[in-house]
């Protein structure tokens, strides 16, 4: 059985990893998706500039209104599953907990 510095060392540093892993990937998908946003403008207004397309400024409002609520909803969803997630967390201890959130500062800024 692993003595107590061992267990704190192991559950901090596979929590870093973890934490670094899942800060990295998603600092990267972030920027994929800032990425093919911009494109989709450029064509947009490519598009636009051409005569081809025509903006009605009212369903681009109702669009961002739909947009918005939706963004509510799951706001709404993660913070009510945030309490299974902090306690399957909380009850892994401190050190795991650190370390996930240590790799994941390292990981989004690394990214």
């Amino acid at each position: 059985m692993l003595g107590g510095l061992e267990s704190f060392l192991l559950q901090a540093g596979g929590g870093a990893i973890l934490g670094f892993l899942v800060g990295y990937s998603l600092k990267k998908f972030l920027k994929l998706l800032a990425a093919l946003v911009g494109a989709l403008l450029l064509i947009l207004l490519g598009l636009r500039w051409a005569g081809l397309i025509e903006f009605r400024p009212g369903a681009l409002e109702s669009l961002a209104e739909g947009a918005a609520s939706g963004l509510g909803e799951l706001v709404g969803w993660l913070s009510g599953r945030g309490g299974d997630v902090w306690s399957a967390l909380s009850s892994s201890g401190i050190p795991l907990v650190g370390g996930v959130l240590a790799g994941a500062l390292v990981g989004l800024r690394a990214g």
